[in-house]
């Protein structure tokens, strides 16, 4: 079985996190920001996956709240 994974910066990243699980050469990782409605829209009608995870999460690491 094989993945899509989208990163708004595939080029730039090494993906420790997919190597450290032994899974990196499982995933395609495609660059895309996930605020583009249109583009993941197409990328989707492209792929036709079964099931869709959005695993961006919003954070404020450095909001002292």
């Amino acid at each position: 079985m094989r993945f899509l994974g989208l990163s708004r910066d595939s080029q730039m990243s090494a993906f420790h996190g997919l190597s450290a699980l032994g899974i990196l050469e499982k995933v395609k990782v495609e660059s895309m920001a996930v605020n583009d409605f249109r583009g993941v829209l197409q990328t989707l009608n492209k792929i036709r996956p079964d099931e869709v995870y959005n695993l961006a999460g919003q954070s404020s690491v450095g909001y002292p709240g």
